[in-house]
């Protein structure tokens, strides 16, 4: 198969779809979504496409190796769960100095799997030492789905009566629920989500499910001040390891997205863990970046 970035006939069919026209927009979607038949490349290259489509003008930088690192964990754990079901990696940890636009790649990634893999991850927990990060996290998110050039391509994943505002100010969130069944809840560090579920029903039989999270995202979980406390740093790992435990332990998949300020700190401690089964945990670590070249 030829690149997509390459291939003239999917150029005009995307040239006719940012033009407004809606079979074109159906088509990209069905090019863009992730087949068995796929490689991890071929995947990764969709998931990239997806990403100039959709944040180019969001884009500061162009791609860091880490990034594409990332989308790849990504692109890995999607041709796995087409094939077997299962994720090739339940821990991916994302370790790094701040700016580094490691979240921005990890929200990329979430909009992709809320389209394309709405039947696996259907639940996921957003969680974070602060209300702040959380609250960002699933915003963007939800402003993604709602607002952006997506909701042209794929409409009414969000149903709700929206309020436009002025542009200087945006509506916040901890929690949202997509029409094709995904749901992004969250919460702080000080609190386990061990034990939580979402009820779920299907419209045609009327049955009702209880569906366990298949997935946290752990997002800035210590700072400067937790890692001067010993007990706050314990009762962060155990709420985390309560967290994890809480997943479905088979289909689960944890991302931690952090800095790396202590060693003796819970990053260090979930990079070790990394490092001890590195069949089913993806460590990466982000090197200090001195040259960035703009796009």
């Amino acid at each position: 198969m030829n690149k997509l970035k390459d291939n003239q006939e999917f150029k005009k069919v995307l040239a006719k779809a940012e033009q407004g026209d809606n079979q074109s927009r159906k088509v990209v979607m069905s090019v863009l979504a992730p087949r068995k038949t796929d490689t991890v490349e071929q995947i990764t290259e969709k998931r990239t496409i997806f990403k100039r489509l959709f944040f180019l003008k969001s884009l500061k930088y162009a791609d860091a190796e880490y990034h594409y690192e990332i989308r790849k964990t990504y692109s890995e754990n999607s041709l796995n769960i087409l094939k077997k079901g299962i994720p090739k990696y339940n821990n991916i940890f994302i370790v790094g100095f701040r700016e580094s636009a490691k979240t921005t790649e990890i929200i990329i990634n979430e909009l992709y799997d809320i389209i394309f893999h709405s039947d696996y991850f259907n639940l996921v927990n957003v969680i974070a030492y602060d209300d702040k990060p959380m609250v960002d996290i699933i915003t963007d998110l939800f402003e993604g789905l709602l607002l952006s050039k997506i909701s042209y391509y794929v409409p009414d994943l969000i149903q709700i009566t929206f309020k436009k505002t002025d542009g200087k100010t945006r509506q916040t969130m901890s929690d949202f629920k997509t029409t094709n069944g995904v749901r992004y809840k969250g919460t702080t560090i000080r609190k386990s989500t061990r034990g939580s579920r979402d009820q779920t029903i299907d419209k045609e039989t009327g049955e009702i499910e209880m569906v366990r999270p298949v997935k946290n995202i752990f997002e800035d979980i210590e700072n400067e001040n937790t890692i001067s406390s010993l007990a706050i740093t314990e009762k962060i790992r155990e709420v985390m390891l309560a967290s994890m435990d809480g997943l479905d332990q088979v289909k689960g998949v944890n991302i931690l997205s952090a800095n790396l300020l202590s060693n003796q700190g819970n990053v260090q401690y979930f990079i070790d863990i990394a490092k001890m089964n590195p069949e089913k945990s993806k460590l990466i670590l982000i090197p200090i970046i001195k040259d960035k070249k703009p796009y």
